[in-house]
């Protein structure tokens, strides 16, 4: 399944997984108006990265590294 690079008119982008390019046109009419968009098909590397901000507090003497966080 190709890998779409959407640009927005308004200086995003994203990045879309979808079978064909009528699909990626639905997803995009589905955020907001895809008017002005462009994209391509991207092949070159990926590397994503999330910045998750949650308060955490820890309970107990526990070896905090082993501990998985939950919610």
């Amino acid at each position: 399944m190709p890998l779409y690079l959407v640009r927005w008119p308004h200086l995003t982008a994203a990045l879309a997984s979808v079978p064909n390019e009528d699909a990626l046109l639905a997803l995009l009419d589905e955020i907001r108006n895809p008017e002005g968009c462009t994209w391509s098909v991207y092949r070159g590397p990926l590397f994503i990265e999330f910045d998750l901000k949650a308060d955490v507090e820890y309970v107990g003497k526990e070896d905090r590294d082993n501990i998985p966080l939950q919610h």
